[in-house]
């Protein structure tokens, strides 16, 4: 746990996490909201809304087989789904659904994208944490604050600013901000000590020894990420 608490990348995710469902909490309860704030009876909102959780299931998958076949990709990933839903969310917030109801409906599903980089910060979050107690420790970390984005989200939907939310929009542009920053800080943070533990395995001949041994080595001892000095981080 204090590794985990002294360390830059966790916070990262953290916040990463915090802000992320800033959108989720606001895309997921409002957007029936929204959408029937650009004219639709109740029935056709409830069918308009739809799609967009095909959007969101699509995205994730593409995006799941991207880091199956590309090494390293996940933070541009995270980057670029991000920037798409903060797209569709400036689109929400400066087109009139009065005169291009269409375009905003777009917007809608173009947002579909937000679930994706929290399941790609959550593979990171994983795949990036080594030894038991720490890997308990992460994953409460993510119950715990995932939970208070999710709370703390929906207190910028302001029922006198309905069904615009203007105040609910912004924070959800700020967020994907935030999210990029995150991924982009992260992935620096990341090639700095990956690069780091290469120097020191090139620097020391007694570092030349088998993935078994290490793998070995990792098992017996119950080796952190932080610890493992063969242990690379992926990003």
């Amino acid at each position: 746990m204090r590794e985990s608490i002294f360390d830059a990348k966790y916070w990262l995710i953290i916040v990463f996490i915090i802000v992320q469902n800033f959108v989720n909490s606001g895309i997921t309860n409002f957007n029936t909201f929204i959408i029937r704030g650009f004219g639709f009876s109740n029935f056709r909102t409830m069918l308009l809304a739809t799609p967009q959780a095909s959007v969101a299931m699509v995205v994730s998958l593409l995006a799941a087989a991207a880091t199956y076949f590309i090494k390293n990709i996940r933070c541009v990933l995270i980057c670029f789904t991000s920037a798409v839903t903060m797209t569709g969310i400036i689109m929400i917030w400066k087109i009139s659904p009065e005169t291009h109801r269409s375009a905003c409906l777009a917007a809608i599903y173009i947002c579909g994208f937000f679930n994706t980089p929290y399941v790609l910060a959550l593979s990171l979050f994983s795949s990036n944490t080594s030894g038991d107690t720490k890997k308990a420790f992460t994953s409460f970390s993510v119950g715990v604050f995932y939970a208070l984005g999710n709370l703390i989200g929906p207190q910028f939907f302001l029922n006198s600013e309905s069904p615009t939310y203007q105040t609910g929009i912004k924070a959800m542009l700020a967020a994907c901000v935030i999210m990029m920053f995150c991924a982009s800080s992260y992935a620096i943070l990341c090639t700095l000590e990956n690069r780091k533990r290469d120097r020191e395995h090139l620097e020391d001949p007694q570092n030349v020894i088998t993935s078994i041994e290490i793998g070995e080595e990792v098992d017996r001892q119950n080796l952190t990420d932080v610890q493992n000095r063969h242990f690379r981080y992926t990003i």
